[in-house]
């Protein structure tokens, strides 16, 4: 990477720190200014030169335009699975990068235009309901949490309340024209001194917990029933009284049980000494309505605009070092000393794949649980944060059960991983990674012994509809009980 800057030094008049060329900084601009933004991950659209705002605020956004995903890359990796066999996915998102929160203006325009895909009108109290519930579901945390989702050629799926329905909205977005940030003073001759000195850290992790549980014991309570039945040959409707007493004995009764746990997590950092700078790209939004989760129907709307986004990205990504020719080939993954995942670029692809596969069908008909249970198996964060498990022994799913509570069985996912060509150089000895696998294991036993003594009664009248005496042509027509219970026991 040409032109590497230094740490950032006190600025000798205003004290702030100041990142400086290590090479001839007298005689070169600001090193801010002078570079060029590169072809940023995840981001389509040419790089163009940071625009001059004008004096009424920034330029207005340009107009929609399809969607375009970015390519994949030349020799993608392939992930292999007991669940089927996927191909890797497009890049959409970076861990070495971080997005400031949506504007406003952004959120206001994305609701209002969701709204008026559902056909409502935003201005009408219909509408307006309907603006109180995406302040929850899309709100700026949940677009945030959300991204990859968000990044990628299904989206992210929302659900609300319209009316007496329960209406369905996917919503993705792409990013375009990348250009210095303009509320940081990107288009100054200068490095602002508003742009903060921000670094970014991106944190992952996964796991896999399994519990075994036993139970064991013994019975020791023995039990004298008593019964008896008393005649009443009085005229009358009664014809007999009848009673039971249950006496009952508990010694000693063991009762046990023993549960054996394990769990396996790994967790990732990726950290970079270098400074984060804000880049503001064009936010691209489709949103398609009550369309079937993994059908081929496509009902996209066209990419609407609705204001700028601020993401910040580690300076080998955001200046220059686009050219990959120069790059040397990547290793294997069972060569190299330490390694992790940076992103899922199509994380909803395996489940898909995997409820389309035949092989599979009895994954379609999971009762509500096991239908997110398998969700959160093959979720995002899930494949992200467990890949090294994955490879080693795979990891296993809950057990799912079908609609009438019959168990299914349990899914096992392993994968083989095959790096792709190299896509960025970071700058040497200003990155890091960290990767902490951890191993707990736990025995809990409880055991409980249980002594007593129990008496139980119950007794009540028979009834009968020949009232004269002796009852010869009885027959009960009703009859009542009454039963208490009394006992004692340690």
């Amino acid at each position: 990477m040409s032109e590497l800057p230094s740490a950032p030094v006190p600025h000798p008049v205003t004290g702030r720190n100041a990142i400086v060329l290590t090479q001839g900084t007298d005689a070169r601009p600001d090193h801010w200014q002078t570079r060029r933004p590169a072809a940023l991950p995840g981001v389509s659209g040419l790089s163009r030169a940071p625009s001059t705002p004008s004096p009424d605020g920034p330029p207005a956004p340009s107009r929609p335009r399809r969607w375009r995903p970015p390519p994949p890359p030349s020799r993608p990796p392939r992930s292999r699975s007991t669940s089927a066999t996927t191909a890797a996915a497009t890049t959409g998102t970076s861990a070495s990068s971080s997005t400031s929160r949506p504007p406003q203006t952004v959120l206001d325009g994305l609701h209002r235009s969701i709204v008026e895909a559902l056909g409502a009108d935003p201005d009408t109290a219909e509408g307006q309901r309907l603006l109180t519930q995406l302040q929850d579901v899309l709100s700026a945390e949940e677009i945030e949490l959300n991204r990859p989702y968000l990044r990628s050629r299904q989206g992210h799926r929302i659900t609300l309340r319209h009316g007496r329905r329960v209406r369905t909205v996917d919503v993705r977005l792409s990013y375009a024209d990348p250009v210095r940030s303009t509320k940081y003073g990107g288009s100054t001759d200068q490095r602002p001194p508003t742009l903060p000195d921000m670094g970014v850290e991106a944190r992952v992790c996964g796991g896999q917990s399994t519990a075994h549980v036993e139970g064991s014991g013994n019975i020791r309570t023995g039990s004298v029933p008593w019964s008896g039945i008393f005649p009443d040959d009085s005229a009358g409707a009664l014809r007999w009284w009848d009673s039971t007493v249950n006496v009952s004995a508990t010694h000693n009764q063991l009762t046990q049980s023993v549960t054996v746990g394990e769990t396996f997590l790994v967790t990732s950092k990726q950290q970079a000494e270098e400074p984060a700078h804000p880049m503001d790209v064009d936010g691209r939004w489709q949103i398609q309505v009550d369309t079937p989760r993994e059908g081929d129907t496509d009902n996209w709307r066209a990419e609407q605009s609705h204001g700028a986004l601020t993401i910040w990205f580690h300076e080998h990504l955001a200046f220059d070092g686009d050219d990959t020719t120069a790059l040397p080939e990547p290793g294997d993954i069972d060569d190299l000393p330490l390694w992790g995942g940076d992103s899922v670029a199509e994380p909803r692809r395996l489940l898909t794949g995997l409820l389309q596969d035949d092989t599979f069908a009895a994954l379609r008909d999971l009762d509500e649980d096991s239908e997110r249970a398998l969700e959160n198996f093959l979720s995002q964060r899930m494949l992200q944060g467990t890949p090294h498990l994955q490879r080693d022994g795979g990891v296993f799913s809950p057990t799912l059960l079908d609609d009438d509570g019959n168990a299914v069985g349990v899914l096992e996912l392993t994968a083989v991983i095959e790096p792709g060509p190299p896509m960025r150089k970071s700058a040497d000895g200003k990155s890091t990674l960290e990767t902490w696998f951890s191993h707990a294991s736990s025995v809990d036993k409880s055991a409980k012994l249980t002594s007593g003594i129990g008496v139980e009664g119950s007794g009540g009248p028979a009834f009968t509809t020949d009232h004269t005496p002796g009852h010869p042509a009885a027959r009960p027509s009703a009859a009542t009980s009454w039963a208490r219970p009394p006992s004692t026991g340690s």
